[in-house]
């Protein structure tokens, strides 16, 4: 069968199985930038003993496993630091793909606090591959695949809401525990940053200070009657988009037209090429063209197209006080940035600041990497010093709490 399924590739004149699945690069190799272990020489399979059943079967999608490992190692190796691959199990068969790097010098004071980063919907721990190398100079930083998504195991999910949100928050927790990090500097990006304030909910102890970049899931989903901050072609969009992810995962049509799935993400998503470049969207596809694991369970937690069934601002009162909060968001971002506004005014005895990042959209850390790096990094610094810990019926001074960058 399989020389059926390569005619009809060159039948249709469809090239970009060879371009984005460079088979052998790395298939008995680690990266430059890795430490050497049989662990990344022969990774676990992200689907474990569901991949077994149908293996022998042709695939109607250019991808594998080995193409995300290859995809992913081209993105990767345009870091200038080493870092070392983990696949740090949580349960049988059940692994969280991780990268970890060390601070550049070993001077470095060590009261400096972990930063652990969380990747939003669609696509892995490559994401941040701007702003790895100049994040990790004073700190231990550790980034990984959230738990059905990337490399990481694809595991099924509680079709409910809640339980599949607790299910994520306890794949963190066993990391964490498997990892041995007492307390650590918490960020997540969109969907990363809905699930690290859920785990800082649950978990205050272990969060030393939360950083939410561009979060999804924090407001209700308005009313047809009630206006939104949607204009020009969103207006358009917008219900179409509704009307599809309702009935189906987001990237189910990305996976049904097989071959075509390469074009199909680029062309709907220019400006992600734009951002991230040719490079990371191959990784991208290869990411979502999987096993649908994490994005059933965000189906099972959304309400089409970008509200939580769970909004958490209307639990917000669950996150302990102590744990100080940042939140960025970029002023081109179709999300709504004036949460930040009612997050400080919901947590009037916890210490809160808010980044608007001029020309910045929902990707903040690909549009203006540089200034996305600057400001987390004085927040981290910030962090080590002390200087978000309120005492004692200390107030807070609502001028300083809202920068513009």
């Amino acid at each position: 069968m399989s020389w059926v399924y390569k005619e009809i590739l060159r039948l249709i004149k469809i090239d970009q199985f060879q371009v984005i699945c460079k088979h052998g690069i790395m298939a008995t190799a680690t990266t430059a930038h890795s430490m050497e272990s049989p662990e990344q020489i022969h990774p676990p399979p992200i689907n474990g003993v569901y991949q077994k059943w149908f293996s022998w079967l042709p695939s109607w999608k250019p991808t594998s496993e080995q193409c995300l490992i290859d995809t992913e190692t081209v993105v990767l190796n345009t870091l200038k630091t080493e870092y070392t691959d983990h696949y740090v199990p949580i349960e049988e068969n059940t692994f969280i793909r991780t990268i970890s790097m060390s601070p550049e010098t070993s001077s470095t004071n060590n009261t400096s606090y972990p930063l652990v980063m969380v990747h939003g919907f669609g696509c892995g721990l490559a994401a941040f591959y701007k702003n790895l190398d100049f994040l990790h100079s004073k700190r231990q930083l550790y980034a990984f695949d959230v738990l059905g998504f990337g490399r990481s195991s694809r595991v099924p999910f509680t079709r409910d809401a809640e339980r599949a949100e607790d299910e994520f928050v306890e794949s963190f927790e066993k990391w964490r525990q498997a990892c041995g990090l007492e307390k650590f500097i918490l960020l997540g990006h969109s969907l990363g940053g809905f699930m690290s304030c859920s785990y800082a909910m649950k978990y205050p102890e272990r969060v030393r200070h939360l950083i939410l970049v561009d979060p999804w899931g924090f407001p209700e989903k308005p009313s047809e009657q009630e206006p939104t901050n949607r204009s020009g072609k969103y207006k358009i969009i917008y219900p179409a988009v509704e009307s599809y992810i309702k009935l189906f995962n987001p990237f189910t049509f990305m996976r049904a037209v097989g071959p075509y799935g390469p074009n199909v993400l680029s062309r709907f998503r220019p400006d992600l090429v734009e951002k991230f470049g040719p490079d990371f969207m191959s990784y991208c596809y290869h990411c979502n063209a999987q096993n649908p694991s994490g994005e059933t369970a965000f189906s099972y937690m959304q309400l089409p197209i970008a509200y939580s069934k769970r909004p958490l601002l209307n639990r917000l009162d669950a996150l302990n006080p102590n744990v100080p909060m940042s939140m960025l968001y970029g002023t081109r971002s179709w999300f709504d940035n004036s949460v930040g506004e009612k997050v400080y005014a919901m947590r009037p005895n916890a210490y809160v600041d808010v980044h608007y990042i001029r020309g910045a959209g929902h990707h903040i850390h690909a549009d203006l990497p540089e200034v996305f790096n600057e400001v987390v990094n004085d927040i981290c610094d910030m962090v080590d010093e002390g200087k978000d810990l309120l005492s004692e019926g200390e107030g807070r001074d609502e001028q300083t709490a809202f920068h513009s960058h």
